[in-house]
């Protein structure tokens, strides 16, 4: 009788710890199928780059990608040399979420990018977001929030 508690405390942590993609979302999975994300469903996903989508509007989109035999420590340096944080949101030895000035130029205040990085394996999986207006932050929420490695 004492291992269904200690079932119920396994089943539940390992439903916290994983990575949530909202009922009638999309999963992506990368090229190299260690890493997944979720899509919302009407958004649309890039025909070339199938770890890639964009909302039908334009007014945000991601693109997901696997950096494999690095840790997320490495990729930090490089993510960080590449895109300077602007604010850091996560940074933890389970994830790097922080936002970043677009590379298009221009100081539109109302463009907002983030990188976010987990680790996976011997890969980084991570995923770029972009979004025009602050009230798409908590779709954008929940697509950095979906990615995990893939299953």
């Amino acid at each position: 009788m004492k291992s269904i508690p200690f079932l119920a405390t396994l089943l539940i942590a390992t439903a916290v710890l994983a990575a949530d993609v909202p009922a009638g979302w999309k999963v992506l999975t990368d090229r190299s199928k260690n890493c997944q994300v979720g899509a919302p469903q009407k958004w649309v996903v890039d025909a070339f780059s199938p770890s890639s989508a964009g909302a039908p509007d334009k007014k945000s989109d991601f693109t997901m990608h696997c950096t494999t035999n690095q840790s997320l420590a490495q990729v930090k340096g490089t993510m960080q040399m590449m895109f300077p944080p602007i604010k850091v949101i996560e940074d933890t030895k389970d994830r790097l979420w922080y936002s970043y000035k677009s590379g298009s130029g221009g100081d539109d205040t109302s463009v907002t990018n983030w990188y976010v990085g987990i680790p996976s394996k011997s890969n980084v999986c991570g995923v770029q977001i972009e979004f025009k207006d602050p009230s798409l932050e908590p779709v954008a929420k929940q697509i950095a929030n979906s990615m995990s490695p893939a299953k």
